[in-house]
């Protein structure tokens, strides 16, 4: 009897490390700060734990996940995504709306995909960039350190001060912001300057 429960809680602990690991593993973040948003349907409150699969949803407000050591994610208004967390890197994939980080790490990576179009930043750099889905138009803007844009064509980075614009479903190569960003109507170019400018001096 004794030899039988000392296995059964051998057992016991070996599956209670199992399943602690397994939950750290899909630990995306937690929540700095929001105003109207839920995850789940449920209200987002500060410090609630963020999980791979969780699906946020920000309607007239914004949401920081803060993530790794020091990176944060800021969500604008009207934007929908979820999260996937792997051994090394976390992904948001964005629905629609727009999502501004900061990277500060390579211990973890961060990386935002948009349909067929993943932007992440370039290893080695503390990196602020935002991307943004207006129209079906993917743009992506660095603001600090070099953003890295894969899935339409060859791979393109995007250096400090600079803006591309991708058309993921008519497959075209990201092309740089002058000509590109004439795709986009004047409100809606307008509106994403706007978000963007607010976007930043709230990762800030």
């Amino acid at each position: 009897n004794m030899r039988a429960r000392l296995t059964l809680l051998v057992l016991l602990v070996v599956l209670v490390a199992a399943v602690s690991a397994f939950a750290g593993s899909a630990v995306v973040g937690s929540v700095a700060g929001s105003m109207n948003a839920t995850i789940g349907g449920q209200a987002l409150m500060p410090n609630t734990t963020v999980f791979s699969g969780d699906s946020l949803q920000v309607k007239d407000g914004a949401a920081v996940v803060a993530v790794g050591q020091g990176s944060r994610l800021v969500f604008g208004r009207e934007t929908v995504a979820s999260f996937l967390r792997e051994e090394s890197e976390v992904t948001v994939l964005l629905g629609r709306g727009n999502v501004s980080m900061y990277h500060s790490s390579d211990r973890m990576g961060l990386r935002v995909k948009a349909g067929e179009i993943s932007v992440l930043p370039a290893a080695g750099y503390k990196t602020l960039g935002e991307v943004a889905m207006v129209n079906g138009v993917v743009i992506v803007t660095t603001k600090e350190g070099l953003l890295r844009v894969e899935g339409s064509g060859p791979a393109v980075e995007v250096a400090k001060g600079k803006t591309i614009t991708v058309q993921p479903k008519a497959a075209r190569s990201p092309q740089g912001g002058g000509s590109g960003s004439a795709s986009l109507s004047g409100s809606a170019g307008l509106q994403l300057a706007a978000v963007a400018t607010g976007l930043t001096a709230t990762v800030l």
